[in-house]
Protein backbone atom coordinates (compact mmCIF):
# COMPACT_ATOMS: atom_id res chain seq x y z
CA UNK A 1 0.00 0.00 0.00
CA UNK A 2 1.98 3.05 -1.28
CA UNK A 3 4.77 1.43 -0.39
CA UNK A 4 4.56 1.63 3.27
CA UNK A 5 4.10 -1.43 5.15
CA UNK A 6 1.38 -1.92 8.53
CA UNK A 7 3.66 0.72 10.86
CA UNK A 8 4.65 2.85 8.17
CA UNK A 9 7.97 2.04 7.26
CA UNK A 10 9.05 2.67 3.72
CA UNK A 11 8.64 -0.83 1.87
CA UNK A 12 11.29 -1.02 -0.93
CA UNK A 13 12.44 -4.29 -2.75
CA UNK A 14 15.79 -6.58 -2.45
CA UNK A 15 16.86 -5.45 -5.64
CA UNK A 16 16.02 -1.40 -5.02
CA UNK A 17 17.84 -2.04 -2.01
CA UNK A 18 20.96 -3.20 -3.59
CA UNK A 19 21.17 -0.30 -5.81
CA UNK A 20 21.28 2.24 -3.06
CA UNK A 21 23.87 0.80 -1.49
CA UNK A 22 25.96 0.16 -4.25
CA UNK A 23 25.18 3.88 -5.30
CA UNK A 24 26.38 4.89 -1.82
CA UNK A 25 29.43 2.58 -1.80
CA UNK A 26 30.45 4.35 -5.15
CA UNK A 27 30.35 7.49 -3.97
CA UNK A 28 32.29 6.84 -0.70
CA UNK A 29 34.50 5.18 -2.90
CA UNK A 30 34.80 8.03 -5.63
CA UNK A 31 35.35 10.68 -2.53
CA UNK A 32 38.61 8.42 -1.64
CA UNK A 33 39.84 8.87 -5.07
CA UNK A 34 38.94 12.51 -5.66
CA UNK A 35 40.77 13.27 -2.38
CA UNK A 36 43.83 11.38 -2.82
CA UNK A 37 43.85 13.24 -6.58
CA UNK A 38 43.06 16.69 -5.09
CA UNK A 39 46.47 15.68 -2.45
CA UNK A 40 48.65 14.79 -5.53
CA UNK A 41 47.18 18.11 -7.12
CA UNK A 42 45.08 16.32 -10.10
CA UNK A 43 41.44 16.88 -8.81
CA UNK A 44 39.09 15.15 -11.19
CA UNK A 45 36.50 17.01 -12.78
CA UNK A 46 32.49 16.24 -12.15
CA UNK A 47 32.23 14.11 -15.59
CA UNK A 48 35.35 11.86 -14.32
CA UNK A 49 33.86 11.57 -11.01
CA UNK A 50 30.30 10.52 -12.07
CA UNK A 51 32.31 8.02 -14.30
CA UNK A 52 34.06 6.57 -11.37
CA UNK A 53 30.66 6.05 -9.43
CA UNK A 54 29.18 4.19 -12.63
CA UNK A 55 31.90 2.08 -12.79
CA UNK A 56 31.89 1.42 -9.01
CA UNK A 57 28.09 1.13 -9.09
CA UNK A 58 28.50 -1.46 -11.33
CA UNK A 59 31.16 -3.55 -9.68
CA UNK A 60 29.64 -3.68 -6.48
CA UNK A 61 26.38 -5.24 -8.89
CA UNK A 62 27.55 -7.33 -11.06
CA UNK A 63 31.47 -7.28 -11.53
CA UNK A 64 34.09 -9.13 -8.71
CA UNK A 65 33.19 -6.61 -5.90
CA UNK A 66 29.73 -7.87 -5.25
CA UNK A 67 30.33 -10.02 -2.32
CA UNK A 68 31.23 -7.04 -0.73
CA UNK A 69 28.15 -5.12 -1.27
CA UNK A 70 26.93 -5.55 2.78
CA UNK A 71 30.49 -5.11 3.94
CA UNK A 72 31.22 -1.93 6.13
Amino acid sequence: MLGLDFAGNEVVTLEELKKQRAKQKAIFMASLVQSTSALEMQGLDKENVNNIISMYEKEFLEGEYKDTLWVA
